[in-house]
């Protein structure tokens, strides 16, 4: 998707104007303008929209504020441009900042048409600040679409563009189409496609059904995202709940069907990264019918293709199934795999673990299901990375990175992950009789540091311990790798000496957290 320059707010202005936008008096250069576009489809926050944002003027230190559903749908309103004809579309609201202040309910309404960057790029920062959007629900009738592009998410198209700290609860997305056709559909409850794009601390959780029928269609569904290219990264993001896609083909003749899941992203290329992730959704992808032409069915726990990619600190522990019932071409392939079903080219995954169920059904080409991955292209590599045999028992002796269920869900796997942490990746907390989770996203610097200073406090480490140099009283606390809290104490200003035993530990002033060693 080529973008057609980049449009400032005087530009967005102007083009709703061409468009007969119904602009407010006494616009300043700051404000947006009001689309008049509405949806046709019942009563959607879209009729709903608000005439202005909570506050703000849309700089990084004075962001647009927003607080409510009608505001939200304004952002979806003021992002729409009207279909030009072109294949390129503009990017708009580079630069620009938006930021939510309040729990968003969205489940009185229908959420038709709210989505961000329709007939446009949105290329600016959008902070969720932590608070939710829940009830993001849409269900179609049965619908016919033939050579088309379709895409569904919260944000619908994005690229130079930053996406943080967004939650969405309770999402449910059901999409039945009767009768597709040479079409392509990115479907997911916060992006649907973006390139050159940062997604950062987000959560996800619901349900997304996909059912169509018909011939020669590319079908993207995923947790996080449904398409990221050209040096994306998502980092710190979570999805949980369940993903159902099923296509029924008929009468393929040609090019080929592609039906794929992933629980982060379904497809990723183009020196793209994502790190401390972890799904827990369920997926299930299946194709069914008959179709001259090929058949492809993916089903992977973090990505469903990649391409030149790097996965680092990952897990997944929701269950994978990739079926295929198409009988007539030998060029059908089901692959699934508990990090990437996938890989085209070059995959890299680092710290990574798998503890899930994974099964992969039909097929010409024999493909087993892999715990890391089931294709694995040209070039594929893995470094500290593990599954749970008693969930994916595989044949031979191919991973030898195998490891029962207790010692995955120990104190000790959570070592073995903290002491291999990549560069720039978050630590892993121990849950009891359960599988470790990522911890504080507030540690974002891993690197073994024998003295930190900031304005207020400075550390060092010594034999048995460490030494603290505060200018002022503050909270301190040490955490084990295997997020064991050891210490939780106020200190006073001066210099305070903390006894510890030799090892690696995660140490909290205020709100920096540090990754210390101590010696002997």
């Amino acid at each position: 998707m080529a973008a057609l320059g980049v449009m400032t707010l005087n530009q967005v202005q102007a083009q709703g104007e061409k468009s007969g936008v119904n602009l407010s008096k006494g616009m300043s250069a700051m404000e947006m303008p009001q689309s008049s576009l509405r949806t046709s489809e019942g009563d959607s926050w879209l009729d709903h929209a608000a005439d202005s944002y909570a506050g703000g003027m849309g700089t990084e230190a004075d962001p647009y504020l927003i607080a409510t559903p009608e505001q939200l749908a304004k952002l979806c309103l003021d992002s729409r441009l009207e279909p030009s004809g072109s294949d390129e579309l503009p990017l708009i609201f580079e630069g620009v900042y938006f930021k939510q202040t309040a729990d968003i309910d969205l489940s009185s309404r229908s959420v038709s048409g709210m989505n961000i960057g329709e007939y446009a790029i949105f290329a600016g920062v959008y902070d969720g600040n932590g608070f939710s959007i829940k009830g993001y629900s849409f269900q179609n009738k049965t619908m016919e679409y033939k050579n088309v592009t379709l895409g569904f998410g919260l944000f619908l198209n994005s690229q130079n563009a930053v996406i943080k700290n967004v939650t969405m609860e309770d999402y449910s997305i059901k999409m039945d189409y009767s009768n597709m056709e040479n079409g392509i559909y990115r479907i997911s409850p916060l992006i649907s496609y973006a390139s050159n794009t940062t997604v950062e601390n987000c959560r996800v959780s619901g349900t997304i059904v996909f059912k169509g029928k018909g011939k020669t269609n590319s079908v993207y569904v995923g947790g996080i995202a449904g398409v990221l290219t050209d040096n994306s990264t998502i980092n710190n993001c979570h999805a949980e709940g369940t993903i159902s896609l099923g296509v029924s083909l008929t009468n393929s003749t040609e090019g080929n069907n592609f039906v794929c899941a992933g629980g982060i992203v379904s497809d990723m290329t183009g020196a793209a990264k994502i790190s401390n992730c972890m799904n827990k959704s369920n997926i299930s992808v299946e194709a069914t019918g008959t179709s001259e032409a090929g058949v492809i069915v993916r089903s992977g726990g973090i990505l469903a293709w990649a391409e030149n990619v790097q996965i680092l600190n990952c897990a997944n522990t929701g269950d994978l199934n990739a079926k295929s019932g198409n009988t007539v071409n030998d060029a059908s392939w089901v692959q699934a795999g508990g990090m990437i079903a996938c890989v085209n080219k070059t995959a890299n995954l680092a710290n990574c673990w798998n503890a899930a169920k994974i099964t992969s059904e039909g097929g010409f080409v024999d493909q087993p299901a892999g715990p890391f991955a089931c294709y694995k292209g040209e070039k594929f590599s893995t470094r500290n990375c593990s599954y749970d045999r008693k969930l994916l028992v595989i044949e031979g002796d191919d991973y030898p990175q195998a490891y029962e269920t207790a010692f995955m869900q120990s104190e000790e796997f959570v070592k073995m992950l903290n002491q291999a942490l990549p560069d720039g990746c978050l630590f892993w907390r121990y849950v009891e009789g359960d599988y470790p989770v990522i911890d504080n996203p507030e540690i974002t610097d891993p690197t073994a540091v024998e003295t930190i200073e900031t304005a207020k406090v400075s550390f060092y480490t010594q034999a048995g311990g460490l030494v603290i140099m505060a200018q002022e009283p503050m909270p301190v606390t040490v955490y084990t790798f295997q997020g064991v809290m050891r210490i939780s104490r106020l200190i006073p200003d001066g210099t305070t000496t903390i006894s510890l035993p030799e090892g690696l530990y995660i140490l909290k002033l205020g709100n920096e957290s540090h990754k210390i060693k101590v010696r002997r």
